[in-house]
């Protein structure tokens, strides 16, 4: 499908997207669609643990139809500064 439609659908199911033949796929990662306009959509990293402010999103990502809807691991609907989500991973253990 095309970038329009999995944003779309990425943000009524509470999903993230991905390119089938990304980097982000091969890390196991992907992108969360923001409602947030400065931001536009963040990219999750699995093994780093947080979400990027934005993603680059070039021209071929644009043109391209092959992305695919992703289930979500860390369900997060705003983008953080790694600051702030290591702030709040110290802050999720001590509460454990």
């Amino acid at each position: 499908m095309n970038i329009v439609k999995a944003t779309k659908l990425a943000k009524k199911r509470k999903m993230g997207m991905v390119r089938k033949k990304s980097f982000l796929t091969t890390v196991n990662g992907y992108l969360v669609p923001f409602d947030n306009a400065i931001y536009g959509y963040g990219a999750y990293i699995p093994f780093k643990g947080y979400i990027v402010r934005m993603a680059g999103i070039t021209t071929n990502d644009i043109l391209a139809k092959d992305w695919i809807l992703v289930k979500r691991i860390d369900h997060q609907d705003r983008a953080y500064s790694i600051h702030e989500r290591v702030r709040q991973k110290e802050k999720h253990s001590k509460e454990c």
